[in-house]
């Protein structure tokens, strides 16, 4: 009789020790109703989901002198099954083979899968195709994930920095030179929005590969790595999910925030970012709040994030915003009056995205057209295209005057409705919906009252077109469409 040698853990203490493995055995023809029934109980227990993501890989070993063996895909499956389902399973097992009953668990990679004994019985249940294995320290995996797709833009030599932000980048320099050292690990950069944190994401993994193409690196966006982790365990695929993770000597996340609230998720998250840790894998993740300022978030996950080095990255002060500036204009050998560069400089206190996109017009505009911009122009170009930033008296004087009749004239051209059905008592639901929306334009791109924006829409009252104000201004915070289409009529005033 030969003896293979088998990873076997104790769900009880949780422990693992190399032991033999006797033959294949089983009590008796019970045996495989027995773990059909222990399934049955834990749909008394658990959603249908879950038996079909966790426990139907499961495939029954043996079960004699009340030792029940069952063989687990992976390691993974172990430890999330004992941290979530643990006592729920342990009382199913219970219930089906015995309160004397023993579990231990077989890892799928070192399971025999055959034990030469000519008497040996067939094994409880039938085996099933299995996913592929997390690594663990005894194997090779190859990555699968596609090479990371970075923007080429981002990069630390143009992260402009002074005073505030200076430290941060300087970190991130140091740990992309030595990625994997204890005290810096994980590294958090947190900052609000526009501040740069997307910036410094990119510009850690275009260094990594431009010093060493062939450094693995797993780089996700929060919605990305959201929806493919949730997507492989639908589809019983998270073992091949994480291994193709495992192999990454850096794992970049940007914004995860956007986790909030999705426990299984950040649990999943926990545990690969853990394991990454433990190989000696840097972990770098960009937040717009503090670790500990993160709402809806598992505390272990918080805890974990503390443990490493957290950079802030503050507003972009007045020489950051012009270092920006000047860096486009040279890039694109524009000249651009003084008086503007200051302007920018000064007023784009909130978000350094929409000042990019600014200078990004004007850049362009200047190059297509061949001639230069007035102050007034730029101010006209912010104005339209960032309203948003509080920059208020110092483009408000410089949009176009704007009357009722040029906004119901716009919408009717949008919507391609006749105007006087537009002005008119329809209740068709598009004529409904084109009348709000330019009532809305009126109150905002006006300063006429509301009975004087009801005279225009056949005297509507002034309480019908304070409703159809207030019902756009919801809508446009909430659909993408309704919000769009606005954008698109205030472009053609």
């Amino acid at each position: 009789m030969n003896q293979v040698q088998a990873v076997r853990l104790n769900i009880l203490s949780g422990n693992a020790s190399r032991r033999t493995l006797s033959p294949l055995s089983s009590s008796g023809s019970s045996s495989k109703e027995r773990w059909e029934q222990c399934l049955v109980n834990l749909q008394e227990e658990l959603p249908a989901q879950t038996i079909q993501t966790w426990f139907s890989p499961i495939v029954p070993i043996s079960f004699l002198n009340d030792v029940l063996i069952l063989k687990l895909p992976s390691r993974f499956f172990y430890e999330w099954i004992d941290s979530h389902y643990g006592h729920i399973f342990r009382k199913s097992i219970a219930k089906a083979f015995g309160q004397d009953t023993r579990t231990e668990f077989v890892i799928a990679n070192d399971a025999p899968d055959h034990v030469p004994h000519e008497n040996a019985p067939a094994p409880v249940v039938e085996e099933k195709s299995e996913e592929a294995p997390v690594a663990t320290p005894a194997m090779k995996i190859q990555s699968v994930r596609p090479p990371c797709d970075f923007n080429h833009r981002f990069l630390f030599a143009n992260f402009y920095g002074s005073g505030d932000n200076r430290f941060a980048i300087k970190a991130a320099e140091h740990v992309a030179r030595h990625p994997g050292t204890a005290d810096y690990n994980p590294l958090i950069v947190q900052g609000e929005v526009g501040s740069g944190k997307t910036h410094l994401i990119h510009a850690f993994g275009n260094y990594l590969q431009e010093r060493s193409p062939d450094n693995q690196v797993a780089f996700f966006r929060c919605e990305q790595f959201l929806h493919e982790y949730v997507n492989a365990l639908q589809g019983n695929r998270i073992n091949k999910f994480i291994a193709t993770i495992m192999p990454a000597r850096v794992f970049l996340l940007d914004d995860i925030q956007f986790l909030a609230n999705k426990n299984k998720s950040q649990e999943g998250l926990l545990f690969i970012i853990s394991e990454l840790i433990k190989r000696g894998a840097q972990i770098v993740i960009s937040s717009n709040v503090a670790p500990n300022m993160l709402s809806q978030f598992n505390p272990k996950l918080i805890a974990f994030m503390q443990q490493g080095l957290v950079v802030d990255l503050p507003k972009s002060d007045y020489t950051i915003r012009e270092k920006i500036i000047r860096h486009h204009l040279d890039k694109n050998n524009i000249h651009l009056d003084e008086s503007i560069i200051h302007f920018l400089s000064e007023h784009f206190t909130h978000n350094i995205h929409h000042l990019h996109s600014v200078v990004v017009r004007i850049v362009a505009q200047i190059s297509i057209l061949g001639k230069s911009l007035s102050l007034n122009e730029v101010k006209y170009i912010i104005s339209q295209m960032c309203p948003q930033e509080n920059i208020g008296a110092a483009t408000k004087f410089y949009r176009k005057e704007t009357g009722i009749e040029e906004i119901v004239n716009a919408t009717a051209n949008y919507f391609n409705i006749p105007v006087d059905i537009l002005q008119g008592v329809s209740r068709k639901q598009k004529v409904i919906q084109a009348r709000q929306i330019a009532i809305y334009l009126c109150r905002e791109l006006t300063n006429e009252s509301l009975n004087a924006i009801g005279y225009h829409f056949s005297n509507l009252h002034h309480a019908s077109v304070l409703y159809a104000y207030n019902k756009i201004s919801q809508s446009k915070d909430t659909v993408l469409k309704t919000r769009a289409t606005i954008e698109k009529i205030k472009a053609m005033l």
